[in-house]
């Protein structure tokens, strides 16, 4: 799967430091890290998820196994594939739930490096995507042409359809529990089977089954990207406000992001 690519989480920090002070910069460390480690996250479901297809269909089909005996028989006993679903849905649930909560951790990342909790707006309780999506397109924010590239970031992921099912699909897991992964076999000539994520409902709409490898890859592509973005972004404009002591323009983008293990 696709990487985060360059965004400096330390310059990051530096800047609202020196914009906010240190307690803000100790505000900033957690949620940066988070962003993160979360879509590191992602990458390891996915990483497991192929262990577990290998395992149970790639390598049986190599040898010969048909697709009922790796469905439904093991030495004998039917619904041996129980087992096999529940540890697919693990690593696609859990993929699935680490990029919503990456999206609300970002939200984070700008409501500390903003400044925005200073003014209490909006409340910490209430901080998600959505609200500081929401407070960024508010007129003094939207009419910001400094705020501009942030905002572009936020909308462009808002408006990303596979966003909107991870979304959907997010709550739907959390809420109904509904979703469930099934095996589409020989879904082409090229291809002995499929790993699907069963369609589901929610009040604006119907989803039908989505090919689940397909939908991670596209979905961690498009989060990851404007995770980079954005921090980038906001990096920009914390250096724009603190131009009496400016950092190079080559700190901007200058580091792959990693997980940081500090405390």
């Amino acid at each position: 799967m696709t990487e985060p690519t360059r965004w400096n989480t330390m310059v990051t920090r530096e800047l609202v430091g020196r914009r906010y002070g240190a307690e803000q910069a100790a505000r900033i460390r957690p949620v940066l890290r988070a962003v993160n480690v979360r879509l590191h996250h992602v990458a390891m479901h996915y990483d497991a998820l192929r262990a577990v297809t290998t395992r149970n269909l790639d390598d049986p089909i190599g040898k010969g196994k048909l697709p009922f005996e790796l469905m439904f028989v093991n030495e004998g006993e039917p619904g041996a594939n129980n087992l096999f679903f529940l540890e697919c849905e693990m690593q696609l649930f859990g993929a699935i739930q680490a990029l919503h909560a990456a999206a609300d951790n970002l939200a984070h990342v700008l409501y500390y490096g903003l400044g925005w909790n200073l003014e209490d707006k909006p409340r910490k309780d209430r901080v998600s995507f959505n609200t500081v999506l929401n407070r960024l397109r508010e007129p003094a924010n939207g009419s910001d042409v400094n705020l501009a590239p942030v905002l572009d970031c936020l909308n462009e992921l808002k408006q990303a359809p596979s966003f909107k099912m991870l979304e959907d699909a997010a709550n739907h897991i959390k809420h109904h529990g509904g979703l469930h992964a099934t095996v589409s076999w020989e879904p082409s000539p090229d291809r002995p089977y499929e790993l699907r994520l069963s369609e589901f409902e929610r009040p604006d709409g119907k989803y039908p089954q989505q090919e689940a490898v397909a939908f991670l890859e596209q979905t961690h592509l498009v989060m990851s990207q404007i995770v980079v973005n954005t921090g980038c972004a906001l990096n920009v404009w914390l250096k724009n406000s603190d131009r009496d002591n400016p950092l190079p323009n080559d700190c901007l983008r200058s580091h792959p992001t990693e997980p940081d293990h500090a405390n």
